[in-house]
């Protein structure tokens, strides 16, 4: 692994994708260092890692815009109190 960047912090407020999702956000650092792949990670603060169909329906959503771009999502890991939740190991990715 070459590079670990950053590119959104969540913070107190509704959660990006009930508006909007800004797929150039997630992307764009990944495109500017020519990266191959992503792995996309997020917590959630109620300590439940389980993907709500809101993180399965975005899940979906961002491996289809990296296809486009030419990114591979690798996996996405959901966070919780002394646990995690991957769409690769439940063979939602």
């Amino acid at each position: 692994m070459k590079d670990v960047r950053c590119v959104r912090r969540g913070g107190k407020g509704p959660p990006v994708y009930r508006n909007h999702l800004p797929y150039p956000t997630v992307f764009a650092p990944a495109i500017q260092l020519r990266a191959a792949a992503v792995i996309l990670i997020h917590n959630h603060p109620s300590g439940d890692p389980q993907p709500s169909t809101q993180d399965v329906e975005i899940t979906k959503r961002l491996a289809e815009v990296g296809k486009m771009v030419g990114i591979n999502v690798l996996d996405h890991v959901i966070i919780g109190h002394d646990a995690y939740f991957s769409f690769v190991d439940e063979d939602l990715l």
